[in-house]
């Protein structure tokens, strides 16, 4: 009866050690998953941010596109107007020669 009763305690007492180190274990688990959440929501946040300066690109691109376009009407309406001045003012300045 002595002997079961000191394989009962060391069996007990192995369990005990046992349970300690499943505790440990599951902390070190637990740590490991709030680690993992913390760096997955500061990667969430990073990417929010990211997301909202590309769309802000997009935006200023689309604006600049637009202004480009813009532009480049004005531009071909300046040349227009530039070729029709000049051949006003050729004609002219072939007159003006001949007279000489």
């Amino acid at each position: 009866m002595l002997e079961e009763n000191k394989q009962i305690i060391q069996q007990l007492q192995q369990s005990a050690t046992e349970i300690e180190v499943l505790r440990a274990a599951k902390a070190t688990a637990e740590n490991a998953k709030l680690t993992v959440e913390t760096s997955l929501e500061e990667k969430a946040v990073q990417i929010s941010k990211e997301h909202s300066e590309v769309e802000s690109l997009k935006h200023q691109i689309q604006q600049l596109e637009d202004q480009n376009k813009l532009l480049q009407a004005e531009t071909n309406n300046l040349q227009a107007q530039l070729s029709t001045h000049d051949s006003r003012t050729t004609p002219l300045s072939n007159t003006a020669l001949a007279m000489q």
